[in-house]
Formats: structure tokens, sequence, C-alpha cells
């Protein structure tokens, strides 16, 4: 077996469990926070819908296994095996950070995580899995461990400078919190007129508890689907702004 052709066991705990209990206990303080009526609990919880969508369907990816001559996966205990004839479709998901399978027999799709560390060099799993699918129809190909960590290299100094600016961020809040703590206080924009006060105090409102855990867990979906590239950077730096506006709010 290459066992480098396989889901990495942190990345897939990342996905599978941490970013959703974000979410949750997201929704759940928003569902307790300022409670008044069930009416209001109700309109909350429409409004938390798709965060609580987007949770529970992170729980159902697997980790996979990808060996010479079959393909394992498991989505909790249970290591399962396929052939590699029965795959119909292997390719990178939508969401970042993942992968599908689509099987031949059945019209279902099985998602699996394929994000990886930041100074990981090992194998493309969708790129293997597709090696060993296709099988002599490829056997021309380049290999795709080799073009990953070609790609994987060019990738460091983006993911480095992400982690600058996270750090960054955090400092950033939590100076202004220090030295200005009513800098961004609500109170400052409620006599402006409603084109400015209305966005501002929405923006506001976003970054603080338990909006924030909302708003963190959506930004670093967006930096991994932007693989750390472009800008993302800049959104690093307002998830460390935010990280370091909660500790001061639990410090306080």
């Amino acid at each position: 077996m290459n066992s480098n052709a396989q889901t990495d066991r942190e990345m897939f705990w990342l996905m599978k469990y941490f970013l959703p209990l974000l979410l949750f206990a997201g929704i759940g303080a928003l569902l307790v926070t300022n409670y008044s009526s069930a009416f209001v609990v109700i309109n909350r919880l429409l409004l938390d819908a798709p965060f609580l969508l987007w949770g529970i369907f992170l729980l159902t990816v697997a980790e996979v296994r990808a060996t010479h001559s079959r393909l394992e996966f498991r989505r909790f205990y249970k290591w399962r095996q396929m052939p590699y004839a029965a795959i119909r479709q292997c390719a990178p998901s939508l969401h970042p950070g993942l992968g599908f399978i689509e099987l031949n027999q059945f019209q279902s799709r099985i998602y699996f995580v394929t994000l990886r560390p930041t100074f990981d060099r090992s194998c493309d799993v969708v790129a293997y899995i597709n090696e060993r699918r296709l099988g002599p129809h490829v056997a021309n190909a380049p290999h795709p461990c080799k073009e990953y960590n070609g790609a994987l290299r060019s990738n460091i100094k983006s993911i480095r400078l992400c982690l600058i600016m996270f750090l960054v961020g955090i400092l950033y809040s939590i100076f202004f919190a220090v030295w200005f703590p009513n800098l961004f206080s609500e109170s400052n924009w409620n006599e402006s007129p409603p084109w400015m006060s209305i966005p501002m105090i929405l923006l506001l409102r976003a970054g603080s508890w338990p909006w924030a855990l909302l708003t963190m867990a959506a930004l670093i979906a967006w930096i991994m689907a932007m693989r750390f590239q472009k800008r993302a950077w800049a959104l690093a730096m307002v998830v460390g702004s935010l990280v370091g506006r909660l500790s001061m709010q639990v410090w306080r």
C-alpha cells in the first residue's frame, strides 16, 4: 500500500469534528442569547439553518486509504472496501478541502477529506485514486505525487504569510481593545444616517459573541477554498482579529 495516498488524520478531525463543533456552538449560543420568546428562537433557527445543514454535512464525510488494489474508506469506525472498477468518478468537490467518489452501481457520492497539513509532501489522494482507477490509460502520465509535491512547495510561502497575518490580526485586535475599548461600540453609530449605521452595526455584531463563531467558520472555509492564494492573507488577518476580540471579551 502507498501509505501516503490516504486522508490525513489531523485534517480529518479538523473538517469532520472541529468545524461542525464550531458551527453548532455558534448556533446554540445564538439560540439562547437574549432569549425572549419561542418566536425569536424559531426565527433564529431559520436564520441558522444553512450553518446547521453545513455542520451536519461535514459530519458525514469520510477518510480514505488508497491501496494498490482497492480503496478503503470509513465515516466513523468500520472500514469498508471497494475495487477501483466500482468507481465511476473521483474529483475535487466544490467544498474546500473535500473530494468525492461516484460509484457505478449507486447514484450516490462519498465525500472524503483531501485537506493536508502545511508542510505535508505526501501524495494527492484524488490523483492517486484516478491513477489506479484508469489503470493503463494513464501509464505514461506524470506521477501524481510528484506533481502534488511541486505545487505544495510553491504554496508554502502563501500559507506562511496567512499564519503571520493571523498573528498580526490577533495583536491588532488586542491593541485596540486595550487602548481604545469603546472605538468599535454600536452606540457610536446610533446617530449616523441609516445607510451608514445599519451596515456598520451588522458588521460589528458579526464580529461579536456568538456571531463571531459562525463568521470565523465561514472565513476559514473561504481561505481553504482560495487554497491560501491571492488575498487569503487578508481573510486570515480578519480571523485573527476575531480571535483576539473574543479573547478580550472572555478575559473581561
